[in-house]
């Protein structure tokens, strides 16, 4: 066979009920040169008959004799891929009809670009789902969450075998995350303003079955992403929870919001020593990611601290002046004082 344009790599596993649309959404594109790999992880349903029923030439199926997981049957197919460029597709979501042409396109015209994504939405959802679009803005958001959705995805072959990149099986429900987050820090990495994919939840998902080990490799990566801003070894066992309450927008009953405001500076002052993200892009995000935890902790706590509303009353003109939205910081005004007059009365 001629050698394709672009491998579309698809893993699969007990997919019966969704399959066909997905293999079809890949079938029917209107750009024609590509392999696309199936790896079935040693399905107990009728995938792989389903599968084999289709005698397009396009599709290279290999079944696995035994249920080795999802990343590893993911790190099969990249060892088997032959085109310049990769696409992700899973067997449960449908590719628009031009995503492999708008996305080829792309990669194409702009050749300093390693990865691109696009918007997706939510089979029997009503709006596309929300991402940071360009590189700058991706990479700063990376530190809170993973905001490229894996089957949107076409990444060149030339810079996964350059780097050796794969799948790390030891990031686990989150390979993706820590893949991209390799990949960006490496080069340009883009989302194209246009939704390209339907994506399917469902019970069986990987987000459904297993959201707490997932959270977990998360947490792994947010905190491998501050480290390439401080440097390795800065992060101890208070600041990692600092920082982890700060990108997850949560506070006990011990936060501190001067401490929270300490750490915001020492992350920005890291960044303009060292240049790691675009400085504005990380100046928007983290305190917008500030006022999310002040606002959640004004709003859900029943008792705060004296010590972080005056704080807080402080500072509000100095917080106010910069670039939170103006909305959101009167929300955030409100509901401090509102627990502040209880806690007052609560005193008498």
């Amino acid at each position: 066979m001629p050698t394709p344009e672009v491998s579309v790599l698809m893993p699969v596993y007990n997919c019966e009920k969704f399959i066909r649309e997905s293999l079809e959404s890949i079938l029917n594109q209107t750009f024609t040169n590509f392999e696309l790999i199936v790896i079935d992880d040693a399905s107990t349903d009728s995938t792989p008959a389903i599968v084999k029923s289709y005698k397009d030439p396009r599709i290279v199926f290999v079944q696995k004799p035994q249920n080795t997981g999802y990343t590893r049957s993911l790190n099969t197919g990249l060892q088997m891929v032959r085109g310049e460029f990769i696409a992700r597709m899973d067997g449960d979501d449908i590719s628009r009809s031009t995503r492999l042409e708008k996305q080829v396109a792309y990669l194409q015209s702009n050749p300093d670009v390693l990865l691109v994504g696009s918007l997706f939405s939510i089979i029997g959802g009503l709006k596309p789902r929300y991402s940071p679009l360009s590189h700058d803005s991706l990479k700063v958001y990376f530190l809170h969450h993973n905001y490229l959705q894996h089957p949107t995805a076409m990444m060149r072959r030339k810079v996964m075998d350059a780097f050796n990149l794969r799948y790390d099986p030891g990031y686990e429900p989150a390979e993706d995350y820590k893949l991209w987050t390799e990949i960006i820090c490496r080069g340009r990495v883009e989302v194209l303003n246009e939704v390209l994919l339907d994506y399917r939840m469902h019970e069986a998902q990987t987000s459904a079955t297993r959201s707490s080990e997932q959270e977990k490799q998360v947490d792994r990566i947010r905190l491998q992403m501050v480290s390439r801003l401080l440097g390795e070894n800065q992060l101890d066992e208070a600041t990692t929870k600092l920082h982890l309450q700060l990108i997850k927008n949560e506070a006990d009953k011990n936060f501190s919001l001067r401490k929270l405001d300490a750490w915001v500076k020492i992350l920005m002052k890291a960044n303009a020593e060292r240049r790691v993200f675009n400085h504005k892009e990380l100046q928007s995000f983290l305190f917008n990611k500030q006022l999310d935890v002040i606002r959640n902790y004004y709003q859900y706590s029943s008792r705060h601290s004296f010590e972080n509303i005056a704080y807080y009353v402080r500072n509000f003109k100095r917080l106010r002046a910069g670039i939170f939205p103006r909305n959101y910081f009167e929300l955030a005004a409100r509901i401090l004082y509102r627990n502040c007059f209880r806690q007052l009365l609560a005193h008498k």
